[in-house]
C-alpha cells in the first residue's frame, strides 16, 4: 500500500509541475518536471518488480491495472526526453503531454483505491481465518478437556473395581483357607479313622491267623486241615490288605 501511495504521490508531484510551468509560461521549472518524472519511473519500475502482500505483478486485475500504469509511466519517457526548454515549441509540446500525464494521475488514483480495497478484502479474510482458527482451537481445548474428563472418570472407574476385585479376592481367600482348614481336619480325621480301623480289623485277624495256625498242628482229619488253611490263608490276606 505504501509503495502504491508513493507512486500516486509522485504522479501528482508531477502533473502539479508540469502545469505549473504552463501556468508560469517559465520553461525553468522544465529541472523540476524531469525530476519528478524520474521519482515517479523509479516508483513505477519498484511496483513492477517489488514482491508485496497483494498481487501487483500478476494476472489479477489489480496487478493488470498496475502493470497498466506502469507502462503509461515507461511511455512518458521518450516525449519528456525529447523536451527541450530551449526550443520555441517546448510549451506546446508540454501542453500536448499533459493530458497524459492527467490521465496518469487519474489511474494512479484508481490503482490507490484498487490496492486500499483489496487490502480490506485480504485484512477481512485474514480475520475470519483467524476467527476460525480461534474457533477450532476452542473446540479442541473443549475436546481436550472433555477428554481428560474422560480419561478421570475411567480411572475412578477402574479405581472402583480394583477395590471390588479386591475385595473378592480377599473373600476367596478366606474362603479357600476355610476350605484348606476343612480339608485338613478332614484328612486328620481321616487318618485317625483308618489307623484306628486298622488296629480294631489287625487285632481279631492276628487271633484268626494265629489260632487257625495253633489247630493245623493238632491232629486233624484231611477235611478239618483243609479248612482251617482256607481260613488261615484268607486271614493273612485280609492281613496284608
Amino acid at each position: 500500500m505504501w509503495a502504491v501511495f508513493q507512486a500516486d504521490r509522485h504522479a501528482a508531484s508531477l502533473l502539479y509541475a508540469v502545469r505549473a510551468v504552463l501556468v508560469s509560461a517559465d520553461p525553468a521549472g522544465h529541472g523540476e518536471v524531469m525530476t519528478s518524472y524520474d521519482v515517479l519511473y523509479s516508483r513505477a519500475q519498484l511496483l513492477e518488480r517489488g514482491a508485496f502482500a497483494i498481487e501487483l505483478n500478476g494476472g489479477t486485475a489489480l496487478g493488470l491495472q498496475s502493470a497498466a500504469r506502469t507502462a503509461e509511466v515507461t511511455g512518458l519517457a521518450p516525449d519528456l526526453d525529447r523536451l527541450d526548454p530551449k526550443d520555441a515549441g517546448y510549451l506546446q509540446d508540454l501542453r500536448d503531454i499533459e493530458p497524459r500525464i492527467a490521465a496518469l494521475r487519474e489511474g494512479m488514483a484508481q490503482l490507490l483505491l484498487a490496492a486500499n480495497q483489496e487490502i480490506s478484502l485480504s485484512r477481512v479474510a485474514e480475520r475470519e481465518a483467524r476467527k476460525v482458527i480461534h474457533d477450532r482451537l476452542g473446540w479442541s481445548a473443549g475436546l481436550l478437556v472433555l477428554a481428560f474428563l474422560g480419561i478421570g472418570l475411567l480411572l475412578v472407574i477402574q479405581l472402583r473395581h480394583l477395590r471390588r476385585a479386591h475385595g473378592r479376592m480377599a473373600l476367596l481367600q478366606r474362603r479357600s483357607l476355610q476350605q484348606a482348614g476343612r480339608a485338613k481336619a478332614a484328612n486328620a480325621a481321616k487318618s485317625t479313622f483308618l489307623a484306628t480301623m486298622s488296629h480294631e480289623i489287625r487285632t481279631p485277624l492276628n487271633a484268626i491267623i494265629g489260632m487257625s495256625y495253633l489247630s493245623l498242628q493238632a491232629g486233624l482229619s484231611g477235611v478239618q486241615r483243609d479248612y482251617l488253611s482256607q481260613i488261615n490263608k484268607s486271614g493273612s490276606l485280609l492281613l496284608d490288605m
